[in-house]
């Protein structure tokens, strides 16, 4: 079991390497090919429609896995739930929109964007259902090779570069994978599953709480790193925004780990709702390969970074330096967390995901509003780097994992005698 879920995690971590590869190719090619207000502008747009996307998701795509892994209802019964519920959602955007435009850029392909989000995203989890990495990997590969190509067409200068017209070639991109993804899994499920639909009421009633509930965990947890940048927006320009998108866009590197195994283990820690002491060996032992990971990442960045930014983005971009090695010492707070949040909604448990993020909202919230009129985007920052490591520290207080088994290396020395030198 444990090779499985140590083969399971190598394969995810290979997979989203590669697709991280091609989101930075991407990135970079942007930075270079439009001015950086133009860039600031599509990177707030896209923050936008990320933050619409994993609201209007509803939490469907956890009620999905939740409820087809643990058999209280059909794979086709689930799927029909969610693309009528992301139908109704995308409708409803569609109104609100008529009524107030909200002073969103392109807001026609911020709907179609959204609403094809949606769809892919409950199409992808299909695979996680099964354990089937490979092609769940595959499926996330080919949305960052389709983008690509179809961005090619600003990099090579086919189309004028603009925020708009990269805006239209990402839309595009979505629409041919979700094309593929409707027929693949069509045809992936009927090999596996019988095409039996039963709706019943009581089983739907719990399906949307549950999703529901993850919703909620999972607004305030993008808002701790996403709601910064529109706070930004508010006190400084589209260049500022530029800047702090490429230092956070930089961080995430170092939630890769937890990220991706995060995916892998959010099955097994469902089937494994009784015992514990399993599941904090494995939160323990990703934490501290993910603690390694950041603090070398720090000490290269601080050698090396502004020569970074310089070479890979452009040599104004140098203005990230000092915001990115802030964050990047904030980040293991957040892994923490994320890495908390997967054990307390296997349990369907989620009021300590509340207080965890709450606090730490109005915390992050506060000191932007006091730091980045006299800081700017390090003052932001600072706020995250605060906010970060309250979040992790409350959640994993109120766990019954003993902090200093999160830095205890023991665990990590005998999985990798286990899993690589005895194999």
């Amino acid at each position: 079991m444990q090779s499985k879920l140590f083969n399971n995690i190598m394969l995810t971590l290979i997979g989203k390497g590669l697709e991280l590869t091609i989101f930075y190719i991407i990135q970079i090619l942007l930075t270079k090919s439009l001015t950086t207000s133009e860039f600031g502008i599509y990177s707030k747009w896209l923050i936008a429609v990320n933050y619409a996307t994993v609201i209007l998701t509803f939490g469907l795509n956890y009620s999905i896995l939740f409820f087809t892994t643990s058999k209280k209802i059909t794979i086709w019964s689930a799927l029909l739930i969610n693309i009528i519920m992301y139908c109704i959602l995308s409708l409803s955007l569609m109104g609100l929109f008529y009524f107030n435009n909200f002073d969103l850029f392109e807001k026609k392909y911020f709907i179609l964007y959204t609403f094809l989000s949606l769809l892919i995203t409950t199409y992808i989890t299909v695979p996680m259902i099964y354990e089937d990495f490979l092609l769940y990997n595959i499926l996330n590969l080919l949305k960052r090779i389709f983008s690509l190509v179809f961005l090619s067409l600003i990099f090579f200068s086919v189309f004028i570069p603009s925020a708009i017209n990269v805006i239209k070639l990402d839309s595009y991109s979505l629409m041919l994978l979700m094309v593929i993804c409707i027929i693949y899994i069509f045809f992936y499920l009927i090999r596996k599953e019988k095409l039996i639909i039963i709706l019943n009421l009581s089983i739907l009633k719990n399906y949307i709480i549950y999703g529901f509930k993850n919703i909620s965990f999972n607004i305030l947890g993008i808002s701790m790193y996403s709601l910064d940048v529109f706070i930004v927006s508010y006190f400084l320009d589209s260049i500022s925004i530029a800047y702090y998108v490429i230092a956070g866009s930089l961080v995430k590197i170092t939630w890769f780990l937890v990220d991706n195994a995060g995916t892998v283990i959010f099955p097994k820690f469902i089937k494994n709702i009784q015992n514990n002491n399993d599941t904090f060996k494995i939160i323990n032992v990703i934490n501290q390969f993910s603690l390694l990971i950041t603090v070398l990442l720090i000490v290269l960045f601080i050698f090396f970074g502004k020569d970074f930014l310089t070479v890979i983005y452009k040599p104004d971009y140098q203005k990230a330096y000092l915001a990115t090695i802030i964050l990047l010492l904030g980040s293991p707070g957040m892994v923490i967390y994320k890495l908390y949040s997967r054990y307390f909604a296997s349990k369907n448990s989620f009021r300590m995901l509340y207080y965890s993020l709450i606090i730490s909202i109005i915390l992050n919230v506060i000191l932007n509003f006091v730091l980045i009129p006299h800081w700017g985007i390090e003052g932001a920052a600072f706020s995250s780097f605060v906010s970060y490591w309250f979040c992790g520290l409350f959640i994993a207080a109120n766990s019954n994992n003993k902090i200093l088994n999160l830095f205890n290396y023991n665990e990590s020395k005998k999985l990798i005698l286990k899993n690589i030198l005895l194999k």
